[in-house]
């Protein structure tokens, strides 16, 4: 559902100029990018408690450290 939401704005900015944004419009792509950020922290979270899971940690000065990939958040 969220690749063809992002098909659909693609689609919708390559149609239009950048004067030609209603404030609803902008609205929606602030919200939509909020949602995106949401997504993209709720992934790294569930990847960290996976490795967490799978005893992929190391304990550094009594805190637990998590190697990740920039790819993987």
């Amino acid at each position: 559902m969220l690749a063809a939401t992002l098909r659909r704005l693609a689609r919708m900015l390559e149609a239009k100029g950048p004067d030609e944004f209603s404030r609803e419009e902008i609205a929606s792509l602030q919200d939509l990018r909020s949602m995106l950020n949401q997504r993209l922290y709720a992934n790294a979270c569930t990847k960290a408690a996976q490795l967490i899971m799978n005893g992929n940690f190391q304990i550094v000065n009594g805190k637990y450290r998590i190697a990740l990939n920039p790819k993987d958040l």
